[in-house]
């Protein structure tokens, strides 16, 4: 199925891991990068409101016991700026960048398959534009690829829902601008310049 990659400034590293679980209806925690550059601004100029209204929530911490703090009393100037960090994620639903399924593998870079929001995207023929994680473009196809047994109920109520896999799917992240067909040798082209 069709894909969408890093940016040739966030590309998706390569890597071999295991994809372990799936969780419907995900939040998603966003990397400090991405509340710097993409949330303080408006966030300072709205007092912390475009947060809210753009269904994101500011936590206590990282851990799942972790509570909203009002996003009015945070300083995103200083957030702006790189001088504070400030845990965020984005409250499941319709809007949330991971979409309806968030594939998670592990490796310390929060490198995950996911669901998208943004259908069109995937009709583009160049199709370099996340923040490094894979947007898959069918999550229900790989859903009933990865799970082999009835899902569970998915509560309606946008919460989270957690489905382990049987057993751990190997996952190779590879680059690969030159293949070889019947015709002759295939080009692609090489976003992240690393062809010699």
């Amino acid at each position: 199925m069709r894909v969408i990659v890093g940016q040739a400034r966030q590309p998706t590293p390569e890597m071999t891991t295991e994809l372990t679980h799936v969780v419907l209806n995900p939040r998603w925690n966003l990397p400090q990068d991405l509340v710097r550059t993409r949330l303080a601004s408006a966030a300072a100029r709205s007092g912390g409101r475009s947060l809210s209204n753009a269904g994101y929530e500011v936590m206590s911490g990282w851990d799942d016991d972790a509570t909203p703090v009002p996003a009015g009393e945070i300083d995103w100037r200083a957030v702006a700026e790189g001088r504070l960090e400030v845990p965020v994620r984005q409250k499941p639903g319709p809007a949330n960048a991971m979409g309806s399924a968030k594939f998670v593998m592990t490796n310390d870079a929060g490198i995950y398959l996911h669901d998208s929001p943004d259908r069109h995207l995937f009709s583009r023929a160049r199709r370099t534009l996340s923040a490094g994680c894979v947007r898959v473009e069918d999550y229900g196809r790989l859903v009933n690829f990865l799970i082999r047994h009835p899902l569970p109920p998915v509560p309606e109520a946008g919460r989270p829902t957690y489905v382990r896999l049987g057993e751990p799917m190997p996952i190779y992240l590879t680059y690969i601008t030159a293949l070889s067909s019947d015709t002759g040798p295939m080009l692609f082209p090489d976003p992240y310049g690393l062809d010699i």
